[in-house]
């Protein structure tokens, strides 16, 4: 169960990225006259960047617990690569524009629904998880 977990986990962290990456390139194509968005923008970025820090920290943890044979250790050292490979051909030639950002964004805490949903999960990542759900529903509102 911890493997179908953190194999999840990753897959949030991945998102998270992607749209953290289309928001800096949207903040830096943003007219100058634009304030008021280029400071919803950031505060979008300033949330991703504190999502990405809590993911990969719960993320090492849980990797740290899992090793419990050679074969569970490996898996676990090649799985972030091969997802990050996956990723990487869905959506390299995707378009960055707000509607794509409001998709994925609602791609993403549709992730988090299913990874809270689905499964036995600690208390502890229970709460990183809706807690970061929350801030993420809360901005897109």
């Amino acid at each position: 169960m911890r493997f179908q977990l953190y194999s999840q986990l990753l897959r949030l962290d991945l998102s998270n990225d992607h749209l953290l990456q289309m928001y800096y390139i949207l903040y830096y194509d943003i007219p100058k006259e634009e304030k008021e968005l280029a400071e919803n923008v950031d505060r979008l970025i300033i949330l991703r960047e504190k999502i990405k820090l809590e993911l990969r920290g719960h993320l090492f943890s849980i990797k740290n617990a899992i090793r419990e044979s050679k074969i569970a250790s490996t898996v676990m050292e090649y799985l972030p690569m091969f997802l990050k490979l996956e990723y990487l051909a869905r959506n390299t030639f995707s378009n960055t524009d707000w509607e794509v950002c409001y998709q994925k964004e609602r791609q993403n805490i549709k992730m988090y629904y299913e990874t809270l949903y689905n499964q036995n999960i600690s208390s502890s990542t229970v709460d990183i998880l809706l807690q970061q759900k929350r801030r993420l529903e809360s901005l897109s509102k």
